[in-house]
Order: C-alpha cells, then structure tokens, then sequence
C-alpha cells in the first residue's frame, strides 16, 4: 500500500488535508451571503462581502458567549 511506502508524506497530507468540522450548517453558511447581496447591492465586491460577511459572524459569537456569561451569574 501506499502509504506505508511514503509514511511521512502520508502523516504530512493526513494533517494537512483534513476536513474542517463546522458546527454551522452548510445551508446556513452559504445562505448567509443572501442577506446582503440584495437588487440594490448587487456590485458588492468579494472582499467588501467577505468583511460583511465576518463581521456578522463575530457578533452573533461575541452575542452568544455575553448571553452564556450572563446566564452564569
């Protein structure tokens, strides 16, 4: 087999090359970008959407943990 003929290039793509759990669903990610590519901001460009898109991203995190702090005390 393979990989034991190149086991360290094995271990290398084994790390590298795994796929990133996520715990948003995928719908809800890629749907996310239909918020805010509207008929009135169609020439949104990718970076500008991109930033959009984090930034929303953060805030509903940043959202979440200040309401599990408050739910502690």
């Amino acid at each position: 087999m393979s990989e034991r003929r190149y086991l360290t290039l094995y271990r290398i793509a084994k790390d590298a090359l795994v796929a990133q759990a996520s715990s948003v669903p995928s719908v809800s990610a890629f749907s996310g970008g239909g918020r805010y590519v509207t008929v009135l901001r169609n020439r949104l460009e990718p970076e500008a959407l991109q930033a959009m898109l984090c930034l929303n991203s953060w805030t509903v995190v940043s959202e979440a943990m200040v309401a599990m702090m408050t739910d502690d005390e």
